[in-house]
């Protein structure tokens, strides 16, 4: 233990390890290691769903807690016992409204266009805040008794960890605790990255932790300075005791392509069964695309009429691992990502990797790693695919490139060693003022 009477809370939307989001798995996986060297509460919401907020964990028993001078409150407390046989703490906050996702995303709308006028300087700013304050609102999860826990009860704490910039609980939480607070931001360059809210939310009062080197380009991108206490870590991906990997299902006449994350035109999987279609048809080739997961029931049915796409939906961790080791060639093709466990995962399996080059993220594991090639249109992603299934060796390569990749960053000593040093800083630097 470096010090057990140091206390931590965290401080995350959602906390579960069922959830199979990135930001999700990534502060799951850092609140088990913090808890080997530190008291660990967790606060949290009992949603499990971001699109509504719905609550929907059970409340297990009630724990009275402070919610200002005087006044006591009972909030939904569970305790999580780790293999290390320490405890963490969890408490959850109801979600006071639910999110009605078509309004937020018409306000959304509105909200963007209106922050281009103010940054052309035809509008007010202190109106346009407002209007982003709104909008925070709106995107949730809407817990003002979690604020005010953090507020009463911050003197209980040395540090606090947020994660997931873009909502209500680190909008409302951090300034209240910047001093003493790790801030995991899982920025993605995005419209809401631009607005005003957050340039006056990130101050470099805090410690940052970032998951790639492009993130942390993308924060001084767009905030103007790196901060004084920031480090790059990542996400520890086990790797899992290989067997023989199973036989290829063809004499490699034709490949078994994968994607695997949510359905969502975001993220990019439209242009890719676009673009895939088109590589068969003027190649001619007899190639098969499969597709895991669940998101737009409409974006869904429109790409199973792709001819060679084959959409599974939501599979097993099993299945989604059998998957994934019996595939020649894993396809991300998201223009937004933060980290991508799935790349990864593919890696760990052995597996070349072809990503959207419009993403500096994916790009930049790929360059790192040598162990993936990436796309920008149709000719370069036609190019690419061509190349990837005439080239067994330099295939199989990437593959071997990318684990050594995994291996050699992403392992449990490096991500938890680099945690709890950036934890330790902010604590000295706290004391030491």
């Amino acid at each position: 233990m470096l010090n057990s009477r140091r206390r931590l809370a965290v401080v995350t939307p959602i906390f579960s390890e069922q959830i199979s989001g990135g930001s999700e798995k990534l502060i799951y996986q850092y609140t088990l290691m913090l808890s080997k060297f530190y008291e660990v509460t967790v606060l949290a919401t009992r949603s499990l769903d971001y699109i509504t907020w719905k609550n929907q964990v059970p409340v297990k028993s009630l724990e009275p807690v402070l919610l200002g001078k005087d006044l006591e409150k009972k909030v939904s407390q569970e305790w999580i016992d780790t293999e290390n046989e320490d405890r963490i703490r969890v408490l959850r906050f109801s979600v006071e409204k639910e999110r009605n996702i078509r309004k937020f995303n018409q306000y959304s709308d509105k909200l963007f266009r209106s922050f281009e006028y103010a940054q052309a300087g035809k509008s007010k700013f202190g109106a346009q805040l407002d209007k982003e304050r709104i909008w925070i609102d709106m995107q949730g999860p809407y817990c003002p008794e979690l604020i005010q826990y953090i507020e009463t009860n911050e003197r209980d704490y040395d540090v606090f960890v947020f994660v997931s910039y873009l909502y209500y609980p680190m909008v409302y939480g951090l300034p209240l605790v910047a001093k003493k607070a790790v801030v995991i931001p899982t920025l993605h360059d995005e419209p809401p990255a631009r607005l005003s809210v957050y340039s006056n939310l990130f101050k470099d009062d805090s410690a940052y932790c970032f998951n790639t080197p492009e993130e942390k380009d993308l924060f001084h991108k767009l905030y103007g300075y790196n901060p004084s206490l920031g480090s790059v870590i990542g996400m520890h991906l086990p790797i899992p005791e290989m067997k023989k990997e199973p036989s290829p299902k063809n004499t490699q006449d034709s490949f078994d392509f994968l994607y695997v994350g949510r359905i969502d035109e975001g993220k990019g999987v439209l242009e890719m069964a676009e673009y895939f279609s088109e590589w068969q048809k003027k190649s001619g080739r007899n190639d098969v695309l499969t597709l895991i997961g669940k998101g737009d029931d409409k974006l869904l049915q429109r790409i199973s009429k792709f001819p060679h796409i084959k959409p599974l939906g939501f599979v097993s961790e099993k299945e989604k691992d059998d998957q994934i080791a019996s595939a020649d060639i894993l396809i991300n093709p998201s223009p937004m990502e933060s980290f991508s466990i799935i790349l990864m995962e593919a890696w760990i399996r052995l597996k070349a990797v072809l990503v959207n080059g419009r993403s500096d993220v994916l790009k930049g594991h790929c360059l790192r790693s040598n162990g993936g090639l990436y796309y920008s249109d149709q000719d370069s992603f036609s190019a690419i695919a061509d190349y990837l299934v005439s080239h067994r060796k330099e295939r199989e390569e990437m593959g071997t490139n990318g684990k050594k990749y995994v291996q050699s960053n992403f392992n449990p000593e490096v991500v938890e060693k680099k945690l709890v040093r950036i934890v330790e800083r902010c604590i000295r630097r706290r004391y030491s003022e």
